[in-house]
């Protein structure tokens, strides 16, 4: 569900709920030809990131909110922009 609010500054944000279980440790693909005989060590969780976090997209950047609060998804306009106000802007750490 994409939930579309405005800041105070009026953009218009778009909101959403990101619950990835894995992350690639190496962007490339993978080199071999014959498949692996053991579980690929390139996959790994997301330390903090679990069991997921709320992303804010608009044209002014991108956030995220570690830990999805329970409700966010009937916040008025008011409650979207405090949440966006304590969201982080991403450190490269994670692919969007």
């Amino acid at each position: 569900m994409i939930i579309t609010f405005t800041d105070d500054a009026g953009v218009r944000w778009e909101a959403w709920e990101a619950h990835p279980t894995l992350l690639e440790r190496r962007a490339e693909r993978e080199r071999r030809i014959a498949p692996r005989s053991v579980p690929d060590r390139r996959v790994r969780s997301i330390p903090g990131y679990q069991p997921g976090w709320l992303v804010f997209v608009s044209p002014a950047g991108r956030r995220r909110l570690r830990m999805i609060p329970d409700g966010w998804d009937t916040l008025d306009e008011s409650g979207l922009r405090e949440l966006l106000a304590k969201a982080a802007r991403p450190s490269g750490e994670l692919r969007w």
